[in-house]
């Protein structure tokens, strides 16, 4: 796992071979888009964005999501996948992961015990060697 961070956010995320989603671990909608990418293509997973409350709208997100798009991208991934997180704001993160080339690529109703029934969302998109993903915040990342 890779990690970028700036002392006001992190990302996480992985550089998968397409087999390494096919177990029953890996959400449906994951293991079906990867497997779109053909045996023995590489497909990057972003685990987690994280910035604290008190520092978004500053596009510390973006930058984030941009390195890490552009580390994915150098490394041959040619798909990325996320998962959007069922207890934050739904909505507006699909917005914004589309605004970034992300389209929905499935959803999966789950019981949390601690939340009920919600249903996650799956996003991918595709890197081509000439994408190029600019940062808006000019925060120094590590």
């Amino acid at each position: 796992m890779a990690t970028i961070s700036s002392n006001n956010g992190v990302v996480k995320y992985y550089v998968l071979d397409a087999e390494d989603l096919d177990s029953d671990d890996c959400p449906r909608p994951m293991r079906m888009y990867a497997k779109q990418a053909g045996k023995g293509r590489t497909v990057g997973m972003i685990a987690m964005i994280l910035v604290p409350e008190d520092q978004r709208g500053q596009g510390i997100g973006s930058d984030l999501l941009c390195r890490a798009l552009t580390d994915l991208r150098d490394k041959g991934c040619e798909r990325v996948v996320l998962q959007v997180d069922p207890t934050r704001q739904v909505d507006r993160l699909v917005r914004w992961y589309t605004e970034f080339g992300f389209h929905t690529i499935g959803t999966q109703k789950y019981n949390y015990p601690e939340l009920g029934v919600v249903q996650d969302v799956y996003m991918g998109r595709l890197l081509r060697p000439g994408d190029f993903f600019e940062r808006r915040s000019g925060v120094v990342l590590v």
